[in-house]
């Protein structure tokens, strides 16, 4: 464990200084949002602000028999689909996301996750985030957009993997 954040009544959560000596990171999340709706997660690293990211996500959602896909090119931020808010009694955002040979300077980032959310259906989601740059990721910004903060209880947490 490098650290743990638990981001209660606040809109980010973020990871400064991310040790280099790691071959992999890995981000685990148990989160949820104090608004009455779900809301998407977003993500950035090194405080980049540019149109440095994309994104694709494969949902399979529980009221529907086809998968649902959702992406973006050249944003902003990188995006994790619908954490749950007060709509959904007591359910959290479940998340484990990969991020592999993040210190190289060869090569584009790219993270891997799996969460299970409820909002109105149960989703299972499969996605990639891709962050157009070659830098080692030394800083990880997770946060919600708006005036959405986490709920008490959620917890980040960053692992180093070697």
């Amino acid at each position: 464990l490098i650290s743990e954040i638990l981001p209660s009544g606040v809109s980010s959560a973020i990871f400064y200084d991310v040790p280099q000596h790691f071959r992999h990171l890995r981000l685990e999340m148990l989160v949820r949002n104090t608004s009455g709706a779900s809301s998407d997660l977003r993500l950035r690293f090194n405080n980049d602000t540019g149109s440095s990211y994309e994104w694709l996500e494969v949902d399979g959602i529980e009221s529907s028999a086809n998968p649902v896909t959702s992406g973006s090119v050249a944003t902003t931020f990188m995006n994790i689909y619908a954490v749950p808010g007060t709509n959904v009694t007591g359910r959290p955002s479940s998340i484990i996301m990969d991020i592999p040979y993040y210190s190289t300077t060869t090569f584009y980032k790219v993270a891997s996750y799996q969460q299970g959310t409820q909002t109105a259906d149960m989703v299972t989601i499969s996605g990639n985030l891709w962050y157009l740059s070659a830098a080692a990721i030394s800083r990880i910004d997770i946060y919600f957009g708006g005036v959405i903060v986490f709920a008490a209880g959620s917890s980040i947490s960053l692992y180093g993997i070697r």
